[in-house]
């Protein structure tokens, strides 16, 4: 895949002081830096959220429509037909 280590540390003395090296997986072509396992897990949580809240918005529109359409329909009015503009 092309991946290599790199170790993340805001300065080597101040890591080996307190013994906290974090290895990390990185793209030596784009160099970019992976998400580590934690930080996936909490990215994929935060966008099924997301996903979450859009479906109930859209369920929230098409109720809305629907009762729109109904209240057409007992004015005599057929929604379907109707010109929008």
């Amino acid at each position: 895949m092309g991946l290599d280590l790199c170790l993340e540390a805001p300065s080597l003395l101040a890591s080996l002081a307190t013994a906290s090296l974090n290895l990390r997986f990185y793209d030596p072509l784009t160099c970019e830096k992976l998400l580590s396992y934690s930080e996936l897990a909490h990215a994929r949580k935060e966008a099924q959220q997301e996903v979450l809240l859009e479906r109930q918005k859209t369920e929230l529109e098409r109720k809305k429509v629907d009762r729109l359409a109904q209240k057409l329909r007992s004015l005599g009015i057929d929604p379907d037909t109707v010109d929008l503009l």
